[in-house]
């Protein structure tokens, strides 16, 4: 079964601390139980969105606690991926402070490798950051 991300452009103010949320749900519109999964984001230059060749400018991921996987509030399973990033994780972004950057990035759940099964990968969400200049400094 191909599943096709969802698409969403995804608004950072530089100095800020940088959060969204999205849930994942079946065709019902039920929750889907994503407990023993993990989630990864990168975050590249638009030039490098696709191809084989470039480094992440940012990469958050639950191992390094810049994204959460949870239950929302009234929920009854942990089907919430969150996006919670201090402002010094997110400088990279927008370093000269222009008025806007826009860069691609995309969210993968995911269930680890665990000996001969492979990784389970589900693309979750992918688009456009687009990093507002910081103008309270």
């Amino acid at each position: 079964m191909s599943r096709t991300p969802a698409s969403y452009v995804m608004p950072v103010v530089r100095g800020s601390t940088w959060e969204d949320e999205f849930t994942y749900t079946d065709a019902n519109g039920a929750a889907v139980d994503l407990s023993g999964y993990k989630a990864r984001m990168q975050v590249r230059d638009l030039a490098q969105e696709y191809g084989t060749t470039g480094t992440p400018l940012l990469e958050l991921t639950t191992d390094n606690n810049l994204l959460v996987i949870d239950t929302p509030p009234g929920g009854t399973v942990r089907n919430r991926t969150r996006i919670v990033v201090p402002p010094t994780a997110h400088a990279v972004l927008n370093p000269t402070n222009a008025r806007k950057a826009k860069y691609a990035y995309a969210i993968e759940l995911y269930v680890p490798a665990v000996g001969v099964t492979p990784e389970y990968v589900i693309p979750l969400v992918r688009g456009k950051v687009v990093v507002q200049g910081e103008v309270t400094r």
